[in-house]
């Protein structure tokens, strides 16, 4: 397990890394980072996942949608408060049912929900980002 949103998969004897398609988790120095991270790792532990590969991405890293025990794993994390559907990457028909979940996580205060303004992790690096050029 990598974050909330990366894993680290083996098949035939090959090590890589797949990134859910998407959604966005928190960063691993922001808040709920860890809880995401957890509970990822706690859906997938020792399971048989499936990938549906999307693409691969410029770090190396296969995007796909992630099935494990007839669940979709992105989806889920987006149910239970773990991750934001990805406002510029999730861009298909399963999109609109993602982001109906991720509002009824926000309405029941579920994981990063429960924080009153979270920030999402493309607004967070972005403002680190400017923050470091700010004070260097």
């Amino acid at each position: 397990m990598i974050d909330g949103d990366s894993l680290k998969v083996e098949r035939g004897g090959r090590h890589f890394q797949v990134r859910l398609w998407g959604i966005d988790a928190p960063e691993w120095r922001q808040d709920y980072a860890a809880r995401a991270k957890a509970v990822c790792r706690d859906l997938v532990a020792g399971k048989e996942i499936f990938l549906e590969e999307k693409y691969g991405d410029a770090y190396d890293r296969t995007v796909a949608v992630v099935r494990v025990d007839g669940t979709v794993l992105n989806e889920e994390l987006v149910k239970r408060g773990m991750a934001w559907v990805h406002i510029r990457y999730c861009d298909e028909e399963a999109c609109a049912l993602w982001r109906e979940l991720e509002a009824e996580a926000r309405r029941l205060h579920l994981g990063l929900w429960n924080d009153p303004r979270p920030v999402p992790p493309w607004r967070w690096e972005s403002q680190r980002h400017s923050e470091g050029r700010r004070y260097n």
